[in-house]
């Protein structure tokens, strides 16, 4: 596995009632990209949607956690020899 620095999306969490037109706010923090991380770059994969699928490369953290993530959010970081 190939060494990575990432970004990932962070899902919104929306909290209770928030203006006159019953919109409800979102959390601060979640909804956005999260801060660079690094990762385990696993293979390249699709995420399936209406229109087709997406590629996303498969990304394991350091904690664990396995993201899919857009292409455009992933540097491969130099091999150590």
């Amino acid at each position: 596995m190939r060494k990575v620095k990432c970004k990932y999306w962070i899902p919104a969490i929306f909290e209770g009632k928030h203006d006159f037109l019953d919109r409800q706010a979102v959390k601060e923090g979640t909804g956005c990209l999260s801060q660079e991380v690094i990762g385990y770059f696993h293979e390249w994969g699709k995420q399936s949607n209406e229109g087709g699928g997406d590629s996303v490369g498969i990304v394991e953290l350091e904690n664990g956690k396995i993201h899919l993530i857009d292409p455009q959010l992933i540097e491969f970081l130099p091999t150590e020899i």
